[in-house]
Formats: C-alpha cells, sequence, structure tokens
C-alpha cells in the first residue's frame, strides 16, 4: 500500500471511529456540554504520543506507517475544528465560562497525555534493558 493508499484508509478508519466515539459519549451525557469531542479529542492526543514515543524507541514508523496512523486515523480520529465550533455554541448559549474551562481542559490536558504517551514506550523500554541487565547469566 503506498502512502497515499495509507493516508485513505487511515483517514476511514479515524473518521468513522471518532463519530462512533463521540456519538456513544455524547449519548451518555446530558447534551449541554460536549464531553464526546473533548474525550476523543483527549484520548486521541494519548495515542498519537504514543506512536510518538514507540517510533522514537524501538518501532519506528516507516513512512507508509506513520502516513496510516499518525496522519490519516489520528488526523481523522481528532479534530480541533470541531472543539472550536463547539466552544463558540457555549458562548452562543451564554456559556462563556464553560467554553473557556472546555478549550483550557482540551489543550491542556491534551498536551499533557501527548507527553504521558510518548513516555510510556521509554518507560517500557527502560524497564525491559533494566529487567534484561538484572537476570543472572546462565553458565
Amino acid at each position: 500500500m503506498d502512502k497515499f493508499a495509507s493516508l485513505i484508509v487511515g483517514s476511514l478508519v479515524g473518521g468513522v471511529a471518532r463519530w462512533l466515539f463521540s456519538e456513544a459519549l455524547s449519548k451518555a451525557g446530558d447534551g449541554r456540554f460536549p464531553y464526546g469531542t473533548l474525550l476523543v479529542n483527549l484520548s486521541g492526543c494519548l495515542l498519537i504520543g504514543v506512536l510518538h514515543g514507540l517510533s522514537e524507541t524501538r518501532f519506528p514508523l516507516s513512512a507508509q506507517g506513520r502516513m496510516l496512523l499518525v496522519v490519516g486515523f489520528c488526523g481523522a480520529f481528532t479534530t480541533f475544528s470541531t472543539l472550536m465550533l463547539e466552544a463558540s455554541a457555549l458562548v452562543d448559549r451564554g456559556n462563556v465560562a464553560g467554553a473557556c474551562s472546555y478549550v483550557l481542559v482540551s489543550v491542556v490536558t491534551g498536551f499533557l497525555l501527548f507527553r504521558a504517551g510518548a513516555a510510556i514506550p521509554k518507560g517500557i523500554a527502560a524497564l525491559a534493558v533494566t529487567t534484561k541487565a538484572s537476570r543472572p547469566s546462565a553458565r
């Protein structure tokens, strides 16, 4: 599969996953706050962080893998434009504090989850090295 096909497949799967995930979470809420988009964006930040961390440790992504997973899937799964639309709708309904908290929580928590996701593979790699080094060698 070439890079363009990888982008198409990743985008298709990511877009459908976002819609399904967001719809399921939105139905669980009261409809006054866009929890579905918030949780999709935050989980996407964690996922893209993990993919980034993996690619910097033992599992570098090929150009095709990056196009499929990072650009395609994560790009279609998370959606900053929807965040802005929903924040604007909160302002239009008179909920300025809710809009500000939504944007702040999305950006700050998203960044922290990205950093945590990127650290997970590095921690696993370090643990594997430590565990391997502490095993007694067979003679």
